[in-house]
């Protein structure tokens, strides 16, 4: 068990998070400070976290005499997909959140190559889920296959074992995976838990017999999975500002498949970064998990009859006539069968499209409250949110985006907004647009959007997908640039002839879908069903302060005021970022594990000092990019080797 790392203190009891990372990327000021969040789910559990209770997580067996309310409460009402898909993986594999086992022992894969621990006509994945650095996948034939991080139990399965890769991997099978992977030198070598590495099946015998499954979801930190009579089983934990809150009142880590109690008749799940959505058959929606933020929609008690309330799924305020949900990293969405759109949740960008303290410090919007500047837009298809902003698809197929203006995730030019509806900061400089707007650049009519981290896609009916925001490291999909302003057709030879139709974002990597095929990311993912949209968490993980997009930068970048920096090291993905600390004190880079013997680099013993580039990577960085180069990358947090990528 590696040690544990001690959680970053939080200056105020409920809404900041240790990781404070929203706060790093933006200049808080008086209107728009950015409230914070709760962190990802790392290797390491948080000091202050209590001690963990694990159950078997054996699902009750089922029970000998069904009665007549029995039998109804067991009528099938969800049909799982059909679709098999090839996968495309593509990004950092330090942890084998790529899913490709011993195929490779590279850190990177730097373009698309065909999963071969997933082929379609054997394995046949149908449906695919996305949480922060790990994911799940629904096969033709019923299995559960997860992989990436096992941090508590999100993986539902055990990985103590296997660390190291075979020496003789030179990368993904395949002619795409060679030509990739030939590419790279033999210095990103990194050893892997095959048992993480590998997608693996969740044991089928902890589950009853004759369960089936229709939909899979996952959170930053726990995985779960909805049944044909719409039953809901989960596994992993739900964690706040302080470290780990729980799974379910009895117990804080869920490693193996449990019913989730007070779920019948669910028809669809979504998920943000530390809660659930779960919409009925009846039209009501139930929510569970961290509610830090008002994302769960209802009031909560701190505790019922002695347990933690926001973890036993309740009723949020809404009426009973909900047709879709949708949800942001800490913000949520409900369409009710008359068309009015709901809202509730984090607001400090306006990611609601509830005016009301859009823009204040730690702004959310306490209870489901209808956005009036829907309805002039007719009805909506669809609806989801990043982090701080968020999209729409409208019935004749305009795509709507708002929220945070600076960081180019609205895919609309600054000049394009309607001045009057947006907000700007105490120096006059704008950083909301407040209301729902049309991409105007998308021509064609689009049938699905998604909203990523800190950037969207948006899908066309002819199969054309665009994306648009933050691409520092290509989890667009367009090279050689870093901020895609407009909307902007994604082109490749993987992609270029496929008919795509849906995309989801997840914490490194983001996701389009095309028939017959996923294309994981940094984290991207094209499939021909649609994958179900999980968590846009931040890039960070577990606590680590990192700065934003306007600080890539690895010198003459002004101390952004980061609050003192945890110990960098453990399991962490690596984030191509500089660190700064604005508190005096030993900070590492460091190897999986964190042995004192790989530690590749230190600073920060003075107020403000930053941590250095590693110097090889420096020079094979100058020798492919030039000078330039050393402004869009900046070194590996968790000490994985930093191989420069182009893709």
């Amino acid at each position: 068990m590696p040690p544990k790392r001690a959680a970053s203190s939080a200056s105020k009891a409920k809404t900041e998070t240790a990781s404070k990372a929203t706060a790093d990327k933006v200049k808080k000021t008086a209107s728009t400070s950015a409230s914070a969040k709760p962190q990802a789910s790392r290797k390491r559990k948080a000091a202050d976290s209590v001690e963990e209770t694990t159950t078997s997580g054996a699902a009750p067996a089922a029970p000998a005499r069904v009665t007549k309310k029995q039998k109804e409460a067991l009528a099938v009402i969800n049909h799982a997909p059909t679709q098999r898909l090839d996968v495309y993986v593509f990004g950092t594999n330090c942890y084998g959140e790529l899913g490709l086992g011993d195929a490779t022992k590279k850190s990177e894969i730097p373009g698309p190559v065909l999963n071969p621990k997933l082929p379609a006509e054997s394995v046949g994945v149908v449906q695919l889920a996305i949480g922060g650095v790990h994911s799940a996948a629904l096969t033709h034939d019923n299995k559960i296959l997860t992989w990436g991080v096992n941090d508590e139990g999100t993986l539902g399965r055990d990985t103590k074992e296997e660390r190291k890769v075979e020496e003789n991997g030179d990368g993904v099978n395949g002619d795409d995976a060679k030509e990739e992977s030939d590419s790279d030198s033999d210095d990103d070598e990194v050893d892997l838990n095959m048992k993480e590495a590998t997608p693996t099946a969740v044991d089928s015998a902890l589950f009853p017999e004759g369960t089936v499954f229709t939909q899979i979801t996952a959170t930053d930190s726990a995985t779960f999975a909805l049944t044909q009579e719409g039953r809901v089983y989960g596994w992993g934990t739900f964690r706040g500002s302080n470290g780990v809150i729980g799974f379910s009142p009895e117990t804080k880590i869920q490693r193996q498949p449990v019913l989730v109690p007070g779920l019948e008749k669910v028809t669809h799940l979504a998920s943000g970064a530390q809660h659930v959505l779960a919409l009925t058959a009846k039209g009501a929606v139930l929510t569970w998990g961290c509610e830090e933020q008002n994302q769960l929609g209802r009031r909560i008690s701190g505790r019922l009859h002695g347990k933690l309330e926001s973890l036993i799924p309740g009723q949020c305020a809404l009426p009973s006539d909900v047709v879709s949900i949708g949800t942001g990293s800490y913000h949520s969405f409900a369409v009710r069968k008359n068309g009015r759109v709901h809202a509730w949740g984090s607001n400090n960008f306006g990611q609601t499209a509830v005016p009301m303290s859009a823009g204040e410090s730690d702004a959310v919007v306490l209870y489901p409250t209808e956005v009036k500047s829907f309805r002039k837009h007719g009805k909506i298809i669809s609806i989801c949110g990043g982090k701080d902003h968020s999209v729409a698809v409208t019935e004749d197929g305009k795509c709507l985006s708002w929220g945070r203006v600076d960081n180019k995730a609205l895919g609309i030019p600054l000049a394009d907004m309607p001045s009057d509806e947006l907000v700007h900061d105490e120096h006059g400089r704008p950083r909301i647009l407040t209301v729902p707007t049309p991409l105007t650049d998308i021509k064609e009519e689009v049938v699905f959007a998604t909203a990523s981290s800190d950037h969207s896609f948006a899908i066309t009916k002819d199969g054309q997908a665009y994306s648009w925001g933050f691409n520092v490291q290509r989890q667009a999909g367009h090279r050689d640039v870093d901020e895609v302003e407009r909307p902007t057709l994604l082109q490749n030879k993987h992609v270029n002839g496929k008919k795509l139709v849906a995309a989801a974002g997840g914490g490194q990597f983001t996701a389009s879908k095309s028939l017959a095929s996923i294309l994981l990311g940094p984290r991207t993912i094209l499939t021909s069903q649609p994958v179900i949209r999980s968590m846009q968490v931040e890039r960070f993980a577990g606590g680590y302060p990192v700065l934003g997009p306007e600080y890539y930068k690895v010198e003459g970048i002004p101390n952004p005021g980061l609050p003192k920096a945890p110990h960098i090291g453990g399991r962490a993905p690596p984030l191509y970022l500089i660190f700064r600390s604005a508190g005096p004190g030993k900070h590492s880079l460091g190897r999986d594990r964190q042995k004192s013997n790989e530690v590749v680099g230190t600073s920060c013993n003075e107020n403000g000092g930053k941590f250095p580039l590693i110097s090889p990577v420096l020079d094979e960085a100058r020798k492919n990019y030039g000078e330039n180069w050393v402004n869009v990358f900046a070194g590996s947090r968790s000490g994985c080797p930093v191989q420069p990528v182009d893709h």
